[in-house]
């Protein structure tokens, strides 16, 4: 069940870097690497690089505020993939490398306003 799930996970992938050109770029502001693929309009790949634990919070900062934006400060779903990292005041071992921060991007209709 493991090998299947992580078969259909690298078709995906494939398939969605297929349509677009995936960029490796850098956020000077966060100091971040990331990587962003365009599936389609208004969905995107997008992977933060990890680099340390303690740049975990930045990194997840730059994600929200790149997604918003990405959709013109519509609402959207992010869907975080692997890379969430595990918190732990006083970790009794040294923390494991980390994957990237990876997460699927929708960009859903425009905000709407209330009418007062």
């Amino acid at each position: 069940m493991k090998f299947f799930s992580l078969l259909l996970l690298v078709v995906s992938f494939c398939s969605f870097s297929a349509q677009e050109k995936t960029e490796r770029l850098y956020d000077f502001d966060h100091k971040v690497f990331y990587q962003e693929t365009r599936v389609s309009d208004g969905h995107y790949l997008l992977a933060v690089e990890a680099d340390s634990y303690d740049h975990f919070e930045k990194q997840s900062v730059f994600l929200l505020r790149y997604a918003a934006k990405l959709c013109r400060s519509s609402q959207f779903s992010l869907v975080f993939e692997t890379g969430v990292q595990e918190f732990k005041a006083l970790p009794t071992h040294p923390r494991s490398y980390q994957p990237p921060l990876t997460a699927t991007l929708q960009c859903l209709s425009p905000k709407i306003e209330p009418v007062n």
